[in-house]
């Protein structure tokens, strides 16, 4: 194994599905029993996939195992909507990945809070904020080697914030009604303490003074609950991009993992020649994640390098130049086994994001929660 190779971080993903009624389509709490049937499945104990609870019972989180490029992921997340496929059925039940249900919550489903120490403490702190958040979104880690390193990276990742939103939008319909969003899973989520994009610190000093003030102030208890879009986890050497909507295809996932990856990689060459990235106000920050969060790819975002809007295709381009190295590198700019961001970004092209799908689909919604339901499955 050369250099190079040896130098590639490891990737992680965790991905939140919906359980739904199958004849519906709308939330059903079924993960307790979901969740004790896959623990049954022998499939379950070898695959090396952590399934758990979330924050309602009609939500399942998977985490897949530590893996080394994004074949292994792909296999993981295949894996994961398989199992969970097969242990809902019995239920009447159906996984669908996609960051909002568009059905109303029934009766049934309004006060389903999981009943666990973390989220009835959740409960009683932030009351109505819990209840309403029934949003579903994708996570990806990527291997760093300290937090000095971390800190400077996540200063470069915060760039690309409102294109990652953006490009991963899944989510326009909300309590039966099309919200005018291609995400409003984002709309949601920002009312949360300690959600958004992160500020851009100086050095991993200046990051552990402000979660130190941010836990003796009493804004959080511990540090895992600092939600920021791309922010540094205590528990793992790693950094977790929090941005993304839940993504119906599992080879947008993928890709999207890809794409994570890179950006770390090319940040820790820009670092290693001694470059720094920019400090970009917060304020315009938040309003280029507000537009992304409301157009996706269809009208102009906001650059966070000049403030300026400019079409979201050029902007994205201008991401591909800057890490196709290093997707070239690791394999995952065009190998239809790797990341393939290439035929991601030429998907984006020509038929839009997921939001763009769900809001062109000709159907009702139940049928388009059966749609969701079988893309999700498709291998």
């Amino acid at each position: 194994m050369n250099a190079s190779k040896r130098n590639i971080p490891t990737l992680g993903v965790e991905e939140e599905y919906q359980l739904v009624d199958q004849h519906t389509g709308r939330l059903r709490s079924d993960c307790r029993e979901v969740l004790a049937k896959i623990h049954q499945m022998k499939e379950a104990q070898q695959c090396g996939l952590n399934f758990q609870h979330e924050l309602h019972l009609s939500q399942i989180e998977v985490a897949s195992p530590v893996c080394h490029n994004l074949q292994e992921v792909r296999t993981a997340l295949s894996c994961a909507r398989r199992i969970i496929h097969q242990a809902a059925a019995p239920f009447g039940s159906l996984i669908v990945s996609a960051a909002t249900n568009p059905l109303p919550v029934s009766e049934s489903e309004e006060n389903d809070v999981t009943p666990k120490r973390r989220y009835r403490t959740m409960l009683d702190r932030y009351q109505q904020l819990v209840k309403e958040l029934r949003i579903f979104g994708c996570h990806v880690h990527v291997g760093i080697p300290d937090l000095e390193t971390g800190v400077q990276v996540m200063n470069y990742a915060r760039l690309w914030l409102p294109l990652l939103q953006a490009i991963s939008t899944n989510s326009p319909f909300w309590e039966g009604h099309h919200t005018g969003y291609a995400s409003y899973r984002r709309e949601l989520w920002i009312q949360w303490p300690m959600a958004g994009p992160p500020h851009w610190f100086r050095d991993a000093n200046e990051y552990k003074t402000v979660v130190d003030q941010l836990v003796e102030a009493g804004a959080i208890e511990d540090p895992t609950l600092i939600y920021w879009d791309v922010r540094l986890p205590q528990k793992t050497p790693t950094i977790e991009f929090r941005v993304f909507d839940a993504l119906t295809d599992r080879n947008e996932t993928v890709a999207i993992a890809a794409i994570c990856r890179a950006i770390v990689m090319t940040a820790q060459q820009e670092i290693d020649r001694g470059n720094r990235a920019p400090q970009i106000r917060h304020e315009l920050m938040s309003a280029a994640m507000w537009r992304a969060a409301r157009f996706g790819i269809s009208e102009n975002l906001i650059c966070p390098f000049d403030g300026k809007p400019v079409p979201a295709h050029q902007l994205l381009d201008r991401l591909a130049d800057w890490i196709q190295p290093t997707l070239e590198q690791t394999g995952d700019w065009a190998d239809p086994h790797q990341g393939n961001v290439c035929q991601f970004i030429e998907t984006l092209r020509s038929q839009g994001t997921g939001a763009d799908r769900q809001s062109n689909y000709d159907g009702d919604l139940l049928n388009l929660m059966q749609h969701l339901h079988q893309l999700t499955i498709q291998d």
